[in-house]
């Protein structure tokens, strides 16, 4: 297992133990911090693949930038 896996784990281990402790039945408590740390991995991963892929269409289609000294 890698670090990143083993740190969402406790992490997921670690909210799920602050909602148990917070008054929510253990099994909801899971689930919700099993669903959270999907949501945020999800992110993560998902997030660089589609920053490179809006910058590389707007290269594609002349997406106007901001030069030094041309000012609009």
């Amino acid at each position: 297992m890698t670090w990143p896996a083993a740190f969402l784990v406790f992490v997921g281990m670690a909210y799920s133990l602050a909602l148990v402790l917070l008054g929510v039945p253990p099994e909801q408590a899971m689930w919700t911090a099993a669903r959270t740390v999907g949501l945020l991995l999800a992110v993560v991963v998902a997030a660089p693949p589609l920053i490179a892929l809006g910058k590389e269409v707007g290269r594609r289609i002349g997406t106007p930038r901001l030069e030094q000294g041309n000012q609009a």
